[in-house]
């Protein structure tokens, strides 16, 4: 069952003090777009850190070439940056020296750095969801070219999904320079990804368990006693 997503009361209330950090730290102002990165763990079955290192890569190298970009680094991991090749440390480094990228701690949650970007750009992870519900532009690299009607619908390859990196990164630079007005615009399917944001999921979900609960003590097997915790709970769904 849909539940709605249960940190949405953190997205509407992010660390204010860490997002005026992050803008200090990279001096932002209308005269610049910021970029988010997520990135994905890279250890196997998850991306090939040769996959990481490219998408890295090519960013830095954007941010390093041209002074209206900003780049915030959030890596799911702190051994995900600590073990790409020299090259890319390097680049990182010369970017940060620039005053063009900050590294965050993982730690960092996806909600408050998303409200600091003007699009942000995600490996297939969680992190999507995360930075669509806080009504940011999102765009998502599927490197594996793994289908997903959710992003390709309605036109989305090309404006919300890309399966070519350097295209997309082409897309933010016309993007930025005033034309692509629709990219990583992801508004058409935030109700798909959560038809509630009422900031009332984790009651939905309690009282959902404890209607399960309440048909087991009463003598009911597993299957009819999550059968009646569904049709109860679809009878007080709000969309």
């Amino acid at each position: 069952f849909e539940s709605g997503w249960i940190n949405d009361y953190l997205i509407k209330n992010s660390n204010n003090k860490e997002i005026e950090s992050i803008e200090t730290a990279l001096k932002l102002s209308d005269r610049c777009l910021s970029i988010a990165l997520f990135d994905i763990m890279w250890a196997p079955p998850c991306a090939p850190i040769s996959a990481i290192e490219d998408f890295y890569r090519k960013f830095l190298e954007m941010v390093i070439g041209r002074s209206e970009y900003r780049l915030i680094v959030k890596a799911k991991k702190t051994e995900t940056i600590n073990v790409m090749g020299m090259d890319i440390q390097a680049l990182m480094k010369e970017a940060e020296s620039l005053g063009r990228c900050v590294v965050l701690d993982p730690s960092h949650h996806i909600y408050t750095v998303s409200r600091v970007a003007d699009i942000t750009v995600a490996l297939p992870s969680t992190a999507i969801f995360e930075s669509i519900l806080s009504r940011t532009r999102t765009l998502i690299f599927n490197y594996e070219r793994v289908y997903s009607e959710t992003f390709y619908q309605n036109n989305g390859l090309g404006r919300m999904i890309f399966e070519d990196l350097d295209e997309l990164i082409l897309a933010i630079v016309e993007y930025a320079g005033g034309s692509r007005p629709d990219l990583g615009d992801c508004s058409g399917i935030i109700q798909k990804i959560d038809p509630f944001r009422d900031g009332n999921a984790g009651k939905r979900v309690g009282d959902y368990m404890n209607c399960f609960i309440e048909g087991v003590s009463s003598g009911l097997d597993r299957d009819n006693a999550l059968n009646m915790a569904n049709k109860k709970y679809n009878s007080m769904a709000v969309t």
